[in-house]
């Protein structure tokens, strides 16, 4: 990756749908991220290639095969793993929190969990 900052924030440019402008929330994410990132406040793994990081856990920048191990070894045991990145709202029963994943640089995708209501918001044509 480049150690250019200026150039890695004038490479975001958020996107996931065609056609659809990302909410002024998901752009401060995506920024308040890159910003971490470039000024070095960001941890990332030793492997090359395409990277994720998530809402979620915002301090970590990884590849694929980190992510995977990462998710395998957390266990889902407080409220936390099941809050909606954007409101807070805490999934439960019948509910399904939808993750997301958005294109922030040509190696960065931000990945969120979100709530049936907030992915409304964020991606068109989601049903609330």
């Amino acid at each position: 990756m480049t150690s250019e900052p200026a150039q890695i924030l004038a490479d975001c440019s958020i996107s996931c749908i065609p056609q659809h402008e990302p909410t002024a929330w998901l752009r401060e994410q995506v920024q308040g991220i890159l910003r971490r990132f470039v000024n070095g406040r960001i941890r990332t793994c030793p492997h090359p290639g395409q990277r994720l990081i998530s809402l979620w856990s915002p301090d970590r920048l990884r590849c694929f095969t980190c992510e995977a191990a990462f998710q395998l070894d957390r266990a889902a045991t407080d409220d936390d793993d099941y809050s909606c990145d954007r409101c807070g709202h805490i999934v439960t029963g019948d509910e399904t929190l939808i993750g997301i994943g958005y294109t922030a640089t040509d190696r960065i995708i931000v990945v969120t969990g979100l709530c049936q209501t907030c992915s409304a918001k964020e991606t068109p044509g989601a049903e609330a």
